[in-house]
């Protein structure tokens, strides 16, 4: 009989099945499958064929469901997770005076509502959180709970609800019935825990240290490989048994070598984060995994919980941001994570600055199919039964939830009686096969007339508008913002976005890419900062799944706003006219800066190029130079009440450029506003939007991912006073004729003096204007809408020193090619 005080090592030891590992497939856990029947191969498959006809015949099985069944990942937090401290009762009374010096101040936590917030390290699901994507689950438990380790785990592995034991892993038994062979279930490591143990099949245990002959390839072990292969390529001589078996050594190679690629290159060197990716590699792979488990911990925190839960969540969280980073958005989409604990801890604090074994807890959901948001009920921690939590959801609801959403499995049948699953919290998949792909049609890119809005702020960070968490983007994390049917932007037919994006307090040098949602994350950068600095860049942005753009941060953590000033649509007639960059305005020539919480109105029809009538929205590059002190320009339509939304942000002292798209109000200007101090402002004309059946010369939109066309730190800076061609035709997604304009994000970096650029169409004279201004050393990015010369190239000015230049082209103009 156990001991009633076992640890979570031991328990786990007692309720796992050892596999002898020979490299990443165990050769005796082959052999014991081909047995019994585990892993989809019975031994009596090798009379008269062998093992590697059974393997090619659930290989077809398995590529044939590799597109379109879910996938669930099991993340087991071995050791009793505490709850209570990793969704966190902020605003509670209860909480705080029993957990004392062990309570997560409201100051830290990462604020999901009102009510609770997220451990502090687990930033990559507070992203998730607020791209609506992590659900949380509350108050999970079951009736008259153990405190042991060994026979919670039981209880929770085998997840049986029905009459008698059930002696099998709730996941091992939805085995029992699955088509398929060794990788439909996956274990990373040297055992199998009893949850993926069924009745007569079980899943396969990968070790992240393999080093067996088929993972690990060199001219020794390529000979060794082909001598197997040749002394099993003829009859043994000695039967059908004897032939069967010398295959067996061949086909355990061949599933070496089908999980070979996965390790390499070399995994990460912390444990933890090791298993997510490796488990992420595996997914990719292809091979038709629909379960998989990675674990961790140990989470028994009875002593010096706070630096001890800290790092295990900092863990977790590092994980599952290398694990969604490591998928391709393809495997992605139908990948659903789910977290399991045993037990919680206590509600009150032990003396030794530690919690003990407990009863309710939570857990986590997170991945495409899910619909983020909290489910179940936190329990009470004023209410409770002999000093423990009273579980408000049975973890069996969990378990059904997954297996009919993400499985389309008969929960009931696997859990042996019937729990209801958590209502809306997937979106259920079904059992059926996907039907075969249909050939792909490459058609030509539809463009988008213009819709120009008052600005609307769509995100802030700061206070949560956008529906995202109250907290900065960290480093390496992203975020999703939905802008189809939000504000202005209509839920269907918008193609893409117009954003003013301002990056403010980041805590370290870095950079912003803003794309589209369910798309791979491009080489390229919306925004460039330092530590400190506010930076507002116009970024016009491909909508992607959902109607939402995605916003990734790479280095420290940054506060975001993003203000719509206008979308794109197929069924809009309204076009751009780019033109050559022309002056409109430069308070410095008659020394009038703009003052504090005044605005200036800028007439604009008319003017630089721009009709009298027949005018939209203007483009305009927007410099504010000597600010006295830091502030923010507003440019809106004249006439129209100011909105809550800045152009363009700037500290004292700071020369900074932004472009702006702005509606035209009915007297044929825009306004301008200066919040705070005394600050100089030019504006150059860049180009406008008009009708299409009145100008032969607009043209209509196609926005791009964004796609690197020029980095000068490759080859040599640009000098003072030279020009440099940039060729866009047939580069980075824009076609080779057809195109009038091109939509840029422009890169200054490493300059040596201060200076300005100046981009205009090649092959003409340079205009007095400029594109973006910079100081001696500082990073400065700008959107640039360039018209195209004769030669499909643009002209690139710098005005002194040398600086290095980065481009990003975002998008093209061209002719409608909707009804060619």
């Amino acid at each position: 009989m156990l001991p009633a005080d076992i640890d979570t090592d031991d328990a786990l030891r007692h309720l796992s099945v050892v596999d002898d590992t020979f490299g990443p497939i165990g050769r005796r856990r082959l052999l014991q499958g081909l047995g019994a029947g585990l892993g989809g191969v019975a031994l009596a498959s090798l009379l008269p064929g062998s093992l590697g006809a059974s393997l090619a015949a659930a290989a077809e099985v398995e590529a044939a469901a590799a597109s379109s069944d879910g996938i669930l990942v099991v993340v087991t937090l071995n050791g009793g997770n505490d709850g209570l401290n990793t969704v966190v009762p902020y605003t509670s009374g209860p909480y705080r005076d029993l957990r004392g010096s062990l309570a997560v101040g409201a100051d830290r936590v990462l604020r999901l509502d009102g009510a609770v917030g997220l451990h502090p390290n687990l930033t990559f699901l507070g992203q998730d959180w607020a791209a609506g994507r992590l659900a949380v689950v509350e108050g999970l438990g079951y009736p008259s709970p153990d405190f042991s380790h060994f026979s919670s785990m039981g209880i929770w592995m085998q997840g049986w609800g029905g009459t008698g034991t059930a002696g099998s892993g709730w996941l091992g038994r939805y085995l029992d019935d699955l088509d398929g062979g060794l990788f439909r279930a996956m274990v990373i490591g040297g055992t199998i825990p009893l949850a993926y143990v069924g009745r007569n099949r079980r899943a396969t245990a990968i070790s992240p240290n393999a080093g067996d002959l088929a993972v690990q390839d060199s001219p020794v072990r390529t000979r060794v490989h082909d001598a197997i292969r040749a002394l099993a390529a003829t009859p043994t001589g000695r039967g059908a048994w004897a032939d069967a078996l010398a295959r067996i050594d061949v086909d355990l190679l061949d599933v070496g070598r089908t999980v070979a690629p996965s390790f390499r290159p070399a995994l990460p060197a912390d444990r933890v984060e090791r298993d997510f990716v490796l488990a992420g590699r595996l997914l990719n792979a292809g091979i038709g995994i629909r379960v998989l488990g990675v674990s961790m911990g140990d989470f028994d925190s009875h002593a010096g919980q706070p630096g001890m839960h800290d790092t295990r969540m900092r863990q977790l969280d590092t994980g599952l941001r290398s694990f969604f980073a490591t998928l391709t958005p393809a495997v992605a989409a139908r990948v659903t994570v789910m977290t399991v604990s045993e037990f919680g801890r206590t509600p009150r604090a032990n003396t030794s600055q530690g919690t003990d074994h407990g009863t309710a807890s939570c857990a986590f959901v997170l991945g495409a199919s899910v619909t983020g948001g909290r489910y179940g009920s936190p329990p009470s921690l004023t209410t409770l039964r002999r000093g423990q939590l009273l579980h408000t959801v049975d973890f069996r609801s969990l378990y059904a939830t997954v297996l009919t959403g993400v499985l389309g499995a008969d929960a009931d049948a696997v859990l042996g009686r019937r729990y209801e699953p958590l209502a809306g919290l997937l979106v259920v998949r079904s059992n059926q096969r996907a039907e075969p792909a249909q050939p792909v049609v490459v058609e030509r890119p539809r463009t988008a007339g213009f819709v120009p809005i008052s600005p609307e702020r769509r995100l802030d960070t700061r206070d949560g508008t956008g529906d995202v968490l109250v907290a900065p983007i960290g480093p390496g994390a992203s975020l999703e913002l939905v802008v189809a049917g939000r504000g202005s932007v209509p839920p269907t037919g918008a193609t893409a976005v117009a954003l003013n994006v301002t990056v403010t307090g980041p805590s370290a040098a870095g950079y912003l890419t803003v794309w589209p949602t369910g798309e791979a994350r491009p080489t390229a950068s919306s925004l460039n900062f330092v530590p400190g600095q506010t930076v507002p860049n116009h970024v016009v942005a491909k909508l992607g799944a959902g109607g939402a753009v995605s916003f990734f941060n790479s280095a420290g953590a940054t506060h975001v706003v993003a203000d719509v000033v206008g979308y794109f649509a197929d069924d809009v007639a309204v076009g751009l006219v780019p033109l050559t960059p022309n002056r409109l305005l430069d308070t410095r020539d008659s020394d009038s800066p703009i003052g504090p919480q005044a605005t200036v109105p800028l007439p604009v029809t008319g003017r630089g190029g721009v009709p009298a009538e027949g005018v939209a929205a203007v483009v305009l590059n927007l410099t504010v130079t000597e600010p006295t002190a830091p502030g923010f320009f507003t440019v809106w339509p004249s006439g129209t009440p100011r909105p809550l939304a800045s152009s363009l942000n700037f500290v004292a002292g700071e020369t900074v450029p932004n472009l702006v798209v702005a509606k035209v109000g009915t007297d044929g200007a825009v306004s301008i506003f200066n919040s705070n101090g005394q600050a100089h402002v030019v504006a150059d004309v860049v180009g406008f939007y008009g009708p299409l059946e009145q100008r032969a010369d607009a043209v209509r939109a196609v926005a791009l991912s964004p796609s690197r066309v020029l980095d000068t730190r490759t080859t040599a800076p640009i000098g003072p006073g030279a020009t440099l061609r940039l060729p866009m035709l047939e580069r980075g997604g824009v076609p080779a004729s057809g195109v009038r304009g091109v939509s840029l994000n422009v890169t200054v970096t490493e300059p040596s003096a201060g200076g300005y650029l100046t981009v205009w169409p090649s092959g003409t004279a340079r205009p007095l204007a400029s594109n973006l201004n910079f100081r001696p050393g500082q990073t400065t990015p700008n959107h640039v809408v360039a018209k195209l010369g004769p030669d499909g190239a643009v002209s690139i000015f710098n005005s002194a020193g040398s600086t290095h230049v980065v481009v990003d082209v975002v998008g093209f103009f061209a002719a409608d090619t909707n009804t060619a």
